[in-house]
């Protein structure tokens, strides 16, 4: 009897809890499609996203398991992983390489568009940089309740990621996707 109380009381800290971060600026819109109020958590990578993406998510190989905010109970373990992503995190992450060549902003009823651009991003790892603990700590920091940090919905350009390139303002786009191609192959 004990112990059922003792869950019960750590499923509502942990609810408590997922919706505190939820609310922090930087999770407020869903991660793959900015729709204001994110109903699921991603918990392949640590995301929150609306309904509609969750369902394409769901399709994609391999398949990114969701769990509703609302309906689902999350163990301290899943707390863990939450607290230490969210959508800046993922941003850094998934998106790091993001130069604005391609719009993001898709209508979410292009299901084919939306499909497409979640494949480029996880499936083909397109802008995908890979965290370093530096970036789990400062995320696990940003999520801690009751810091709300102002954060860009913007993704950082590639040049304040990698140190030590030269910048180049006139480039020319053959070079750009055989650099693009010779990333691709050393790092995925």
């Amino acid at each position: 009897m004990a112990s059922n109380v003792r869950k019960k009381q750590e499923e509502e800290n942990n609810l408590k809890t997922l919706r505190e971060i939820v609310a922090l600026l930087h999770n407020k819109h869903c991660f793959d499609c900015n729709q204001r109020g994110p109903t699921y958590v991603n918990m392949m990578i640590g995301s929150f996203v609306c309904t509609a993406c969750s369902g394409l998510l769901r399709g994609l190989n391999p398949p990114h398991r969701v769990k509703s905010i609302s309906m689902a109970s999350f163990s301290n373990d899943e707390m863990e992983f939450i607290k230490s992503r969210g959508n800046e995190f993922c941003r850094k992450v998934w998106l790091g390489l993001y130069d604005g060549r391609i719009p993001m902003d898709v209508d979410t009823k292009d299901e084919g568009r939306m499909k497409d651009l979640m494949c480029q991003r996880y499936e083909k790892k397109r802008w995908y940089v890979h965290p370093t603990d530096s970036l789990f700590e400062e995320c696990r920091r940003m999520n801690t309740v009751g810091r709300q940090q102002q954060t860009s919905h913007n993704a950082k350009p590639l040049s304040s990621l990698v140190a030590g390139l030269p910048h180049v303002s006139n480039y020319n786009p053959v070079c750009l996707f055989v650099f693009e191609e010779f990333f691709s192959i050393l790092f995925f």
